[in-house]
């Protein structure tokens, strides 16, 4: 039996034209062979099919876990890899179950793509038959099962599996121009980033310490594919929020980057107004966003509960302050 990865393709690149879906679907599978490589997960073939990927390798679990975190991707699943025969199909399933399955409920859910001589609804009922005849201590529950059982069918391979990893969805790195991040302390500066990179935008990192002790800057870089970030650290210390706001837009003006991103939620229409006024774009992604949808953004990115930055931001003087600042390129170890 084999072991292969399910990739499945975020949603939004689906409704895209067939051209920018095949570009972007192309970059996903480039995306997650340079998380593979730069893990040193070796893997034999890949599979692509319009919205999924299979991809096979002996460490299918750990990688599973390392391609949910490429951009592009709505999920994944580990899985064992059989032939779409049907009788095969049983037999490994039963093995599985005979390991995996505790005592309770079950069901098995299939789906199928190809030409085969029997239907999906075929392949879950003889699959729950047969796990009956070989477990009393199961019973089938269709709506609220202890346990559930995937058989994805696609043409003469049958892929088996029990659970789904979340993935960031989006679209794919480098897709779309870089742009600068503020990030700093807050919680708000790393998911703002994110938000921006799930755009398919590699920022550029604006940062006021050492990058290696900027553990912000650390979380974003496990979702880098190549584990590789551009970071402009200031020499000059800003207290606050707006004036690391100006000096990020100045700094966008000197390197000749479009935009800034920054994570400030409170911030008056007026100031916003008088930024408009350097002709540089500036995006706040979570000013419009409820705490809910932050708050499950921070446990996903294992950030921890989220701890609100209460500081009002107010540009009073649109002056832009000096600016010095180092270029250097941080990578993972």
């Amino acid at each position: 039996m084999e072991k292969a990865v399910i990739v499945r393709m975020g949603g939004e690149i689906g409704v895209k034209s067939n051209r920018v879906r095949r570009w972007y679907e192309e970059k996903v599978i480039s995306d997650i062979i340079k998380v593979l490589k730069r893990n040193n997960i070796q893997f034999f073939r890949v599979l692509k099919y319009p919205g999924r990927a299979y991809i096979f390798t002996e460490e299918s679990e750990r990688a599973a876990k390392l391609v949910a975190r490429v951009f592009g991707v709505y999920s994944t699943s580990n899985c064992i890899v059989t032939s779409s025969e049907i009788n095969e199909i049983i037999d490994v399933v039963l093995k599985i179950v005979s390991k995996k399955f505790n005592p309770g409920t079950f069901a098995v859910r299939c789906r199928r793509s190809g030409e085969h001589s029997y239907r999906s609804k075929d392949v879950e009922k003889l699959l729950g038959k047969a796990i009956l005849e070989n477990r009393s201590d199961l019973k089938v529950n269709l709506e609220n099962p202890d346990q559930t059982i995937f058989i994805e069918i696609r043409n003469e391979r049958a892929y088996i599996y029990f659970e789904s990893i979340r993935g960031p969805n989006g679209f794919p790195l480098d897709t779309q121009d870089p742009l600068i991040s503020i990030i700093d302390e807050t919680m708000e500066s790393v998911l703002a980033s994110w938000c921006i990179m799930r755009r398919g935008v590699r920022i550029k990192a604006f940062i006021f310490d050492d990058p290696s002790e900027n553990m912000n800057l650390k979380c974003l870089l496990n979702w880098i594919p190549d584990g590789i970030i551009d970071v402009y650290k200031s020499k000059i210390v800003y207290k606050s929020k707006s004036h690391k706001l100006l000096a990020a837009i100045k700094l966008a003006k000197i390197e000749k980057i479009n935009g800034v991103v920054s994570g400030i939620r409170n911030i008056d229409a007026e100031s916003i107004k008088k930024l408009s006024k350097f002709h540089v774009s500036v995006l706040f992604p979570l000013i419009a966003l409820e705490d809910d949808m932050i708050k499950d953004w921070c446990r996903y990115l294992g950030l921890g509960e989220y701890i609100a930055d209460e500081e009002f931001v107010k540009i009073e003087d649109v002056e832009l302050d000096d600016l010095v600042y180092e270029i250097i390129r941080f990578q993972a170890p």
